[in-house]
């Protein structure tokens, strides 16, 4: 499971990365996966309209709507075992 790191953190290092810090950089200071700091620095340069890509906003709200589906098709295949039906 993917490791969560604080919001704070993260906005730090997004914005160091973004200033011109290097990312092998933090590698070594932090011990962080270099494929996430990629990750983050990516989505921000989404985020400010520098990269093609969907935004946070529009990745969170994609999020829940699958999380939504998810539990109307568990519903839907086994509809008595809907806690209202027990």
């Amino acid at each position: 499971m993917p490791r969560k790191y604080p919001t704070g953190f993260r906005d730090e290092m997004v914005r160091r990365m973004l200033a011109g810090e290097s990312v092998s950089q933090f590698v070594l200071e932090s011990g962080m996966p270099m494929k996430t700091l990629h990750a983050w620095r990516h989505q921000a340069l989404i985020d400010t309209g520098l990269a093609d890509g969907m935004d946070s906003t529009e990745r969170a709200a994609l999020r829940a709507a699958h999380k939504r589906i998810k539990v109307l098709e568990q519903v839907t295949r086994y509809p008595f075992s809907d806690p209202v039906f027990l």
